[in-house]
């Protein structure tokens, strides 16, 4: 389900389903959640940016972690 909108966008764009855009994955440090996410976007052709959670706390690359 996560690969047919991108291999049929034509198909998906006239169907009456609403389409999440948003999937959160839920487990323990190591379990392979970033991995899953990375195969499948790749199978899709899409691209995928990991970012940790201490990469959002400000705005410069770098500034979280000296504070």
């Amino acid at each position: 389900m996560i690969e047919l909108p991108s291999m049929f966008p034509n198909i998906f764009k006239h169907a009456p389903l609403r389409l999440r855009s948003n999937v959160l994955l839920y487990g323990p440090p190591g379990c392979g959640k970033t991995h899953i996410v990375g195969a499948a976007a790749a199978a899709c052709k899409l691209r995928f940016v990991s970012v940790k959670g201490p990469e959002l706390l400000n705005k410069y690359i770098g500034a979280s972690e000296q504070a």
